[in-house]
C-alpha cells in the first residue's frame, strides 16, 4: 500500500464529516444556508477538499482498499457530533457505538487482509498527469463552472429572504453537478 494514500484515507473522511456538520449547523443561519459561512466552509470541506483527497487516493489505491474506508466518515461524524464543536452535543447510544466498533473492526481486516498489489500508479505518475496542459485546462474550467455558480446563487439571493425551497438547488442540477463530478473523478483516477 501507498504510505501517502494510507494517510489521506482519513484525512478526507475527517474532511468530508466535518463539512456535513458544518454544513447542519448552519440551518440555524438567518437567511439561506447557503450564505452562511459555515456552510461555505463545510461545502469546501466535503465538497472540494474531501473530493481532492479521494481523487488522488483513487488514482494510488484498489477500490477495493479504498471503498470500506468510507464507514470512518461515518466514524467521525459520530465521534464530532458527540463532542459539541459543531452545534449541541448529541448523545450516542450503545448501538451507535457497537456500530461504530463494526466498521472501525471491517476497515481494520479489509487493510490488513485486502489486496497489496503494485498496480495502481505511483504519486511521481499522477503529479506528472495532473500537471499536463489539458489536466491544467480542465481543473481551472471546473473550478471557474462551479465559481460562476456559486456567485449566481449568492447575488440573486443574497438581496432578499427566501424559503429553504429557493435555496435547493433543482433535482437536474444536482442530479447533473454529480455526474459531473463521478465522471471528473472516474477520468481522474484512470490517468
Amino acid at each position: 500500500m501507498q504510505p501517502t494514500a494510507v494517510f489521506l484515507i482519513p484525512l478526507g473522511c475527517l474532511s468530508s464529516a466535518s463539512g456535513l456538520l458544518l454544513m447542519r449547523s448552519a440551518k440555524d443561519a438567518e437567511g439561506p444556508m447557503y450564505c452562511s459561512p459555515r456552510w461555505l466552509l463545510g461545502f469546501f470541506l466535503l465538497g472540494i477538499l474531501a473530493t481532492m483527497f479521494d481523487v488522488i487516493v483513487l488514482a494510488l489505491l484498489p477500490l477495493s482498499v479504498l471503498a470500506p474506508f468510507a464507514g470512518l466518515t461515518i466514524v467521525f461524524s459520530l465521534g464530532l457530533a458527540r463532542t459539541g464543536l459543531f452545534g449541541p452535543a448529541e448523545h450516542l447510544s450503545f448501538a451507535d457505538i457497537i456500530s461504530t466498533t463494526l466498521v472501525l473492526l471491517g476497515v481494520t481486516l479489509v487493510s490488513a487482509f485486502g489486496p497489496h498489489s503494485d498496480g495502481p500508479s505511483s504519486l511521481s505518475a499522477l503529479t506528472a498527469a495532473l500537471t499536463q496542459p489539458v489536466s491544467v485546462v480542465f481543473a481551472v474550467l471546473s473550478l471557474c463552472v462551479a465559481g460562476v455558480q456559486l456567485f449566481d446563487r449568492y447575488t440573486r439571493r443574497a438581496g432578499h429572504k427566501s424559503s429553504d425551497e429557493d435555496a435547493a438547488p433543482s433535482s437536474f442540477g444536482a442530479c447533473l453537478a454529480s455526474s459531473y463530478a463521478a465522471a471528473s473523478c472516474g477520468t481522474i483516477s484512470r490517468m
